[in-house]
């Protein structure tokens, strides 16, 4: 072991060699083959012994080129203790990394590539599907949920040691017989429903809701007749919301597109449950809405309603709230973008009655912690932030200017870039190089 660990030198960068991407951080060294009969991934540790085969996660999109550059020419600017020796290298690896992915990216199929770009989530096993089964898993682009399941099928059937053979296998076989193999209702009326299913909507924890509704008579009544599917329409058939929607409001949310990635009118629902039961508590909640205009007409009453009483509501149910610490993120470009924690239920209400939003509301989800709400200051506009951390790393919940309207793509780029930089900035500081000739391609 000693031996072992004596062989780690100081080093770390992103470049591309033989078909290959080779990736050092202070932590690991990741060697991807993306395309061809080698294909795959591999990892060694300082602590591992030889390496180790891995799904990496990794996004297949174009940005990732550039964000590479970002985090190198932000922490030339920012971080301080950094030699000039140091900060003239910076933007050259940032030009070498960029580089890098852009041979990564035109060593992969066109087609393939484009296909697994339109995914959100685990594109590397969507792409390792196209490669490993090759024309029967590229028919399925007219069923892309159908693909998606196929690429993660030990998440959804049963569990087997051939992961790809048994990819390969599903992907030739009829599609009813694929989805019952997965677990959905053996009945050609499910591949239907996996046709109106929008791809940017697409993730494992959709696909699992969406296998229960689908076992379900009454929501599957509504998945039937509802012209297009997406995280929106999934939402609102929740157990908690059904009661309140109808046939109509589903089809509108199904049509609008920005509801393929956050769920909007839920939470508008939601935001109206939650207001209710603080303000008041005893009406009953026997209602439902016929459209979206009727949901963001209802929705905006109540929060002036919320914050018309704001402090009152401190004083008799937050007095005694207390939130836990807020996690420590750093920000590295301070000078055009100003992070500040909502750390008190106060804090919570002067934030809604600035931005004319429900975010009060949110104070026992905070002082659970649910989630953690920030006061963000881009260069063009203010906005009300909301983190959580689902699996380990921080992702955002809600991000929206005043009234909630959606943020501008230059505060929305911003604030995503932050939590990036915020969560891996010691991988560019001090990463160590073990790279040696023994790659297992």
């Amino acid at each position: 072991m000693k031996d072992q660990q004596e062989q780690f030198k100081p080093g770390w960068g992103t470049w591309f060699s033989n078909g290959t991407l080779r990736i050092l951080t202070n932590r690991n060294i990741t060697v991807i083959r993306p395309w061809g009969t080698k294909a795959g991934a591999w990892r060694k540790t300082p602590k591992s012994y030889g390496w180790k085969p891995l799904r990496p996660n990794i996004s297949l999109n174009s940005k990732q080129a550039k964000l590479s550059c970002k985090y190198y020419n932000e922490l030339v600017k920012t971080k301080e203790g950094l030699e000039e020796t140091s900060q003239l290298v910076f933007p050259f690896k940032a030009m070498e990394e960029a580089d890098a992915w852009r041979q990564f990216f035109g060593s992969i199929p066109e087609g393939a590539l484009k296909l697994a770009r339109k995914y959100e989530s685990r594109q590397w096993h969507v792409l390792q599907t196209l490669n490993r089964c090759g024309p029967a898993a590229f028919d399925l682009a007219d069923c892309p949920a159908l693909l998606f399941l196929i690429a993660n099928n030990w998440v959804f059937g049963k569990r087997t040691s051939w992961v790809q053979r048994t990819s390969r296998r599903l992907c030739r076989i009829k599609r009813r017989k694929t989805s019952a193999w997965l677990g959905f209702p053996d009945r050609e009326s499910t591949i239907k429903v996996f046709r109106k299913i929008t791809q940017k909507s697409i993730s494992i924890e959709f696909c699992l809701y969406l296998r229960n509704a689908l076992n379900d008579k009454n929501i599957y009544q509504y998945l039937m007749y509802v012209p297009r599917i997406n995280k929106g329409v999934l939402r609102l058939l929740a157990p908690d919301l059904i009661s309140h929607i109808t046939p109509n409001l589903l089809a509108q949310v199904g049509a609008d597109k920005r509801e393929d990635n956050r769920p909007r009118s839920a939470y508008m629902l939601l935001d109206i449950l939650r207001i209710m039961q603080l303000v008041r508590p005893d009406l009953e909640k026997t209602f439902n809405f016929k459209n979206r205009h009727k949901l963001t007409a209802v929705h905006d009453e109540w929060v002036k309603k919320l914050n018309a009483i704001g402090y009152n509501l401190y004083e008799s149910r937050f007095c005694n709230l207390e939130f836990p610490p807020m996690p420590d993120l750093w920000c590295p470009n301070g000078n055009i973008l100003s992070i500040q924690p909502m750390a008190n239920p106060k804090d919570l209400i002067s934030l809604g009655r600035e931005q004319n939003n429900c975010v009060a509301s949110w104070a026992y989800r905070v002082a659970n912690g649910e989630c953690y709400i920030y006061r963000v200051m881009a260069i063009y506009e203010i906005a009300t932030l909301a983190i959580y951390k689902p699996r380990g790393s921080w992702k955002v919940m809600e991000l929206l200017t005043a009234n909630n309207e959606p943020v501008s793509d230059e505060t929305w780029n911003l604030v995503k870039e932050w939590l990036q930089l915020a969560q891996n900035k010691d991988s560019y500081l001090m990463p160590y190089n073990f790279y040696n000739d023994d790659i297992p391609i």
